[in-house]
């Protein structure tokens, strides 16, 4: 055939390009896939922050593909290539077997013939194929068990966590590598209250910070774990999975994980711990039961939580916010809570009344300096507002029927939190039980290394909060 030695050059090279694009595209998005779900490193599992794609976890993708092309011969490494995916699709005929084995309800639109038959035949022909590469290049099992090896140990090193921090932390005395030091976990239980992936994806934006989407699967206390239905685990994932992504396209650095347990409380509060989660979100759907202040799971939370909580009451919020409320008190818990207010009317363009209820002229005048102190964060964010003092005998009537004519109410927790008989506080939980407008309640917890409170876009400077009364 004329030039046919150049034809077959030329589909080879085009083949080798294709090859190598999907190459790089499949290998860098496993890794993203497994760093974003924690079974590798999170660094993989990272976005560019402009162009939105794997940039890390590609990057080393490369770096390795050219240390192994330098490094070795071509015949060797297509021959680990090889072996490589002989083991690959030997796993995915196991998987047929085991899947249809432990899911066989699960509905499939192609059934394979024969069964299991030519899976296992597919086995034994990958194994032996796999086998007869020792043949022609027995240096290429070595490199390939070795790769295995590697990976296991990436693996098993991820999974301890005293590991992972002491080799982090020598790598970043050498390396000026970027931390990410603020953690949001945002426990899902209706997969429809978008309003709280909003809220939570526009925090981690501000702060930087990683948000994990969370949702336990409760399981009686007389039933094993196991005992769950694999497909409806399947459908929550799924469920979830949309989720983080949308909050992705807010621009939130996202995560989402499914849990299963015999106690929901626990589940998460052990995920506070092992994450160091600075933030806690949970939605509330209001109202509340005799013997309870807001709800069983919120009252335990906002009490025993070792992080920082906001409570989102979301539910009947508009799609625009024209109008918020802020409860002022003198204590450091509302600057946080105002903080929170002022990214809500950023994002939405709405004004924010700073309301002090007082009921003795001494009151009224230490909270004329506090709302001054609020005002000025407001001033400094420019986000229109106004101040507003009222001196009156029973000050929960009066936020309760001043709160109706708003979008949202916000209160901070006073320092009376601690105490059992109390959420946030005793004038904030008769509020919040009272109001029928969507509400957020923060509650912050005092550490050795305090944060400044919701660092600005903007380079502004910050305010700062007053001394706890």
């Amino acid at each position: 055939m004329p030039y046919g030695l150049q034809i077959i050059v030329f589909g080879v090279a085009l083949g080798a390009l294709a090859a190598l694009n999907s190459l790089i595209f499949s290998s860098s998005r496993v890794a993203f896939a497994m760093g974003r779900d924690g079974g590798l490193p999170r660094v993989l599992g990272r976005l560019h922050a402009r162009k939105r794609t794997p940039h890390i976890s590609i990057a080393v993708s490369g770096l390795i593909i050219v240390l192994i092309t330098l490094t070795l011969d071509i015949n060797t490494v297509a021959a680990s290539a090889d072996i490589m995916f002989l083991l690959l699709f030997l796993m995915v005929n196991y998987a047929a077997i085991v899947l249809r084995k432990t899911m066989p309800d699960v509905k499939r639109y192609y059934v394979m013939p024969l069964f299991p038959i030519i899976p296992m035949l597919g086995i034994a022909t990958k194994f032996v194929i796999a086998l007869s590469l020792w043949t022609i290049e027995p240096i290429a099992w070595v490199i390939a068990l070795g790769w295995i090896g590697i990976g296991l140990l990436v693996h098993y090193l991820h999974e301890k966590k005293e590991i992972v921090i002491g080799v982090t932390k020598v790598v970043e005395s050498i390396l000026p590598i970027h931390r990410r030091r603020y953690h949001i976990l945002l426990p899902i239980a209706d997969f429809d209250r978008v309003e709280l992936v909003d809220f939570g994806a526009m925090v981690a934006q501000v702060e930087d910070a990683e948000l994990t989407l969370l949702h336990v699967i409760e399981v009686p206390a007389a039933l094993p774990i196991d005992a769950i239905d694999r497909s409806y685990v399947g459908e929550v994932r799924w469920q979830l999975g949309k989720l983080r992504r949308h909050a992705e396209e807010l621009g939130a650095y996202a995560t989402a994980r499914v849990e299963v347990s015999h106690k929901v409380f626990d589940a998460i509060i052990d995920n506070i711990r092992e994450g160091d989660t600075d933030l806690l979100v949970l939605g509330w759907k209001g109202g509340w039961r005799k013997g309870r202040i807001l709800g069983a799971n919120v009252d335990r939370f906002v009490q025993e939580a070792p992080c920082d909580v906001v409570v989102f009451k979301s539910a009947g919020m508009k799609p625009k916010l024209d109008r918020i409320l802020v409860l002022n008190a003198p204590e450091w818990h509302v600057s946080y809570a105002t903080g929170y207010a002022i990214l809500l009317a950023k994002k939405h363009r709405a004004k924010i009344t700073i309301l002090s209820a007082v009921q003795t002229d001494l009151e009224l005048e230490k909270e004329r300096g506090y709302s001054a102190r609020l005002a000025e964060m407001c001033r400094t964010h420019g986000v229109p507002f106004e101040e507003k003092f009222v001196k009156i005998r029973n000050i929960v009537d009066m936020v309760v029927e001043e709160a109706k004519g708003y979008d949202l109410l916000v209160l901070g927790a006073s320092s009376e939190w601690r105490l059992t008989q109390f959420a946030f506080g005793p004038m904030q939980d008769q509020i919040a039980r009272r109001t029928d407008i969507p509400m957020l309640m923060v509650r912050k917890v005092r550490r050795k290394e305090e944060r400044v409170p919701l660092r600005s876009p903007l380079p502004t400077p910050a305010v700062p909060p007053a001394q706890p009364a």
